[in-house]
């Protein structure tokens, strides 16, 4: 084995190891009620792998309308493998992330060949390597990527890192000498590019990056002037980037399908009527300059954050966000020529960010991410791998060795702690809660923590989740606990305030004709019997298509000693639901005949 082998294999060994000590806790982990369970764990179209459940792998949308067949295919993969414990989905999480760590060596350590040689010497090519290792530690065992790899829902963001870095390593081995349309590798990048945004739609800013990479370290596009940029070898490099871009505006369009025309659980995307384009793109610029600044800052980690709530474009962090955006872009677009890389890079992140920016679909609020940090996580890297590059003394190497490798060890210990707040839904949504002020995303918190309670057997302390969770903000409340709630006052004798509840719960959510039906339980347990069953017989006028509202509504009846009335609503059941086995067992042991 060659040095240049051996010490990138030693690097991939060390990458592999810190990966392990940092995101070791997730293997025992659960799943969580935050996605994982209409993309994985309730999703029967991953149970088996047969044409028709990978027909809608990649003809059709999943529940949140994101096109991502190369997701769904893994997950049933490593369903029929593992079955439906999280411990597989886990596993195949951070071995994924790991191989990518070394991926990203050997993309860095090419980049770094194409565009400065092997070096003159043995020292200098250790060198080399050494940076390029340096800047895959600093990706891979980064406090950012804890959320990417402890969380099932998201093993799409590492199949795209995967793709992508593979797209890259296959590109630069073309001859740039001669026709890239002639040559089997340029079309297998291409075809790594396509996989990759059938994994998520966040790799179609890749096309930038290739654009990027032509501008160095291939050296193709000319930047000193525009005109050098649209004639001679330029032009040649600009048209075969163009199929990458096509792949880009193919898949922007099945995004914009779904999320415009499938909408699903989501809805319809926000309209700019609500949400005018101005304040899209103040946001933009925001999260544009926190994705540039938050690889250097790895502290407060949270997969939700309130940074732009409430919404001031005058506020000091928009501010600021926008001074680095302008100043970065001045700055390398100004030192093009003499730092082409610089120049490369941010060109590079910015397309990397953009589909991360929020100008369509979900509205930018509360704000960024730290999962989307993935893609243009991988820019920092190469930013950390070119500073590196321009260290020449010893003295200089030794000090930058010591501090990748303490910030390295700093790292993991802190990966290693973020990972432990995943383990479960206690321990993930108690963090959420201790991260967040107010929103949303606290009341979802409340509700998963309530259920908890109520299931361990806490009423009280359900309760009073539940209670805040409708403080924080009723409209999830009414979305996930309104009937959980109401069944837990039911049972510690508050019919009365399963009526208030339930009343305000209808009209946020008039669609969950259940909550009528509680309701009308609601009242026939205080005695306003003829409102009670008022309310019923509309929900069975209304949804006489669902056999359970005839099921629940004679179970009420029968509760309330009512079993003449039940016997009719199960009847009438029946006549439009022949044979149904659950309808003729209640209907038989309250001694009726179906």
């Amino acid at each position: 084995m060659t040095d240049e082998k051996l010490t990138r294999t030693n690097i991939c060994i060390c990458l592999c190891v810190l990966c392990g000590i940092a995101y070791w806790p997730v293997l025992s982990a659960e799943f969580l009620d935050w996605d994982d369970g209409f993309n994985v764990y309730k999703n029967l179209r991953l149970r088996e792998l047969n044409l028709e459940n990978l027909r809608w792998m990649f003809f059709d949308f999943g529940p949140d309308t994101r096109y991502k067949p190369i997701t769904h295919l893994a997950w049933a993969i490593i369903h029929a493998f593992g079955g439906m414990k999280p411990f597989g989905y886990h596993l195949a999480n951070l071995v994924l992330h790991s191989l990518n760590g070394c991926l990203l060596l050997l993309v860095l350590h090419r980049l770094i060949l194409t565009a400065r040689g092997d070096g003159a010497d043995a020292e200098e090519r250790r060198w080399l390597r050494l940076a390029a290792g340096a800047g895959a530690l600093f990706w891979t065992v980064h406090p950012l990527r804890v959320e990417t790899t402890a969380w099932v829902s998201v093993l799409s963001y590492s199949l795209v890192v995967s793709f992508l870095l593979l797209s890259v390593l296959v590109l630069l081995r073309c001859d740039f000498g001669r026709s890239l349309f002639r040559q089997t590798a340029y079309w297998l990048s291409l075809g790594l590019f396509q996989l990759a945004t059938m994994s998520f739609a966040l790799a179609v800013g890749f096309s930038i990056a290739v654009l990027a990479l032509n501008v160095f370290p291939l050296r193709r596009i000319q930047t000193a002037t525009l005109r050098a940029a649209f004639t001679g070898d330029s032009r040649r490099a600009l048209i075969e980037t163009l199929p990458f871009f096509a792949v880009t505006l193919l898949m922007c369009l099945v995004a914009i399908y779904g999320q415009h025309v499938k909408m699903g659980m989501w809805g319809a995307p926000v309209s700019l009527e609500a949400l005018p384009l101005d304040t899209r793109l103040i946001a933009a610029v925001y999260y544009l300059g926190y994705y540039a600044w938050r690889p250097f800052y790895p502290f407060n980690h949270h997969s939700v954050n309130e940074d732009l709530v409430p919404f001031d474009p005058a506020s000091p962090r928009i501010l600021f966000a926008a001074l680095v955006v302008a100043g970065l872009t001045i700055r390398t677009w100004a030192r093009r020529k003499e730092n082409p890389a610089a120049f490369a890079i941010w060109l590079a992140f910015i397309g990397l960010a953009g589909p991360a920016l929020k100008l369509t679909g979900e509205p930018p609020f509360p704000g960024p991410g730290d999962r989307y940090s993935i893609l243009c996580g991988l820019a920092a890297s190469a930013a950390i791998t070119g500073l590196m590059l321009g260290v020449k003394t010893p003295v200089a190497r030794q000090r930058w060795l010591v501090g990748i490798a303490v910030s390295g060890l700093l790292f993991t210990l802190q990966s290693r702690r973020l990972s432990e707040v995943w383990l479960n839904n206690e321990t993930f949504f108690s963090a959420q809660l201790e991260n967040l002020k107010t929103g949303p995303t606290r009341s979802k918190a409340h509700c998963v923590l309530g259920r908890l309670a109520s299931e361990a057997g806490d009423a009280g302390k359900a309760l009073d989740h539940y209670g805040k969770a409708w403080l924080e903000s009723p409209v999830v409340a009414a979305a996930n606990i309104a009937t959980a709630h109401a069944e837990l006052l039911f049972a510690t004798g508050q019919p009365g305030a399963v009526i208030d509840l339930l009343e305000t719960a209808r009209k946020i959510r008039p669609d969950k004709f259940r909550l009528d039906l509680y309701l009308g339980a609601a009242l026939l347990a205080v005695k306003r019997q003829a409102e009670g069953m008022a309310v019923c017989d509309d929900v069975i006028l209304r949804h006489p298509e669902d056999p359970d509202v005839f099921g629940f509504y004679a179970s009420i009846l029968i509760g309330n000693g009512n079993i003449e009335r039940a016997r009719e609503v199960l009847q009438s059941g029946l006549e439009r639901h022949p044979g149904h086995p659950g309808l003729e067992a209640v209907l038989k042991s309250q001694g009726g005949q179906p």
